[in-house]
């Protein structure tokens, strides 16, 4: 019997992804939470989020009620 495999990363994410998440906010019109939460992480636009900070901004994505 083999012991389970533990993943040792957290899932990454595609900007697409993201996109979309942040898309459902806004048509859920929480725009001025996805703006509070892109300056919780020091930029002005999803497109200036660094990749390395992409898995972090998921899961605040999801927090807001995001599906991704």
């Amino acid at each position: 019997q083999q012991p389970q495999a533990v993943p040792t990363s957290a899932p990454t994410y595609t900007f697409d992804q993201l996109a979309v998440a942040a898309t459902q906010l806004m048509d859920a019109g929480r725009m001025a939470d996805l703006q509070q939460l892109l300056s919780s992480f020091g930029v002005q636009a999803l497109m200036e989020l660094p990749e390395t900070q992409f898995g972090a901004f998921a899961t605040k994505l999801r927090e807001l009620g995001a599906k991704i």
